[in-house]
């Protein structure tokens, strides 16, 4: 079973050809905030949707959006999720992220409006949320998450946050960034990710498979 050298997958979802709102602009500081681990990343440029939604933006917002099924404050801006893909651990999902607000928030705002409670981690006040994992502050009306990792990872990644000043993921997952025209972009670099033993073992083992293979090779015998 061959492999290419990097399998792609891209999702882009537009609502119209309305432009970015500078989008390259309030994007750029965000990338270099991900960890290098990241494989799987997806953008979400919510203040392009409200403007293609004729809804007003910044701190008059008003109002959720429904993006994902999921509804989206009138506080935020942008949205980018980096999380660390395993295929030997598909259930487990180290997620980070970053939210760009466009007002200003406290941690007890944070943890009132998610359940959560405000911990001490490492000389900084972060919140735990049992529904949202942990946030905290990342300064310049911008929020940090996490969700799956452990206290030592979350303080690491905290202080890679607060010094590094260039994006660390993969050239592929930069690149997709850098060519975004859409409010809503994802992709995951598989590169190297797979053994291409285990996947051909995995795909025979499958009745489902076999199944399928045999539905469409009994023609060719009559």
């Amino acid at each position: 079973m061959s492999s290419s050298p990097r399998l792609v997958c891209l999702a882009i979802l537009a609502v119209g050809s309305v432009s970015f709102c500078n989008a390259d602009d309030d994007f750029a500081d965000l990338y270099r905030r991900l960890p290098e681990s990241a494989n799987t990343i997806v953008a979400i440029d919510v203040k392009t949707i409200r403007v293609q939604s004729g809804k007003s933006i910044g701190a008059d917002a008003a109002g959720y959006e429904i993006i994902g099924g999921a509804p989206v404050s009138p506080a935020v801006d942008q949205i980018l999720y980096a999380t660390h893909m395993d295929p030997d651990a598909i259930h487990t999902r180290r997620t980070s992220g970053v939210i760009r607000l466009n007002r200003k928030f406290t941690l007890a705002d944070i943890a009132e409006r998610t359940d959560g409670e405000i911990l001490d981690l490492d000389g900084k006040n972060i919140v735990h949320s049992r529904r949202r994992g942990y946030l905290f502050d990342m300064g310049d009306k911008t929020l940090g998450m996490a969700h799956q990792i452990t206290r030592q990872e979350l303080v690491r990644w905290m202080q890679f946050t607060q010094s590094n000043q260039k994006a660390s993921i993969s050239k592929y997952l930069a690149e997709v960034l850098a060519r975004k025209d859409a409010p809503i972009v994802g992709a995951i670099d598989l590169a190297n990710m797979f053994d291409p033993t285990k996947v051909e073992n995995g795909c025979c083992s499958s009745r489902h498979w076999a199944k399928a293979v045999l539905k469409k090779s009994m023609p060719m015998f009559g």
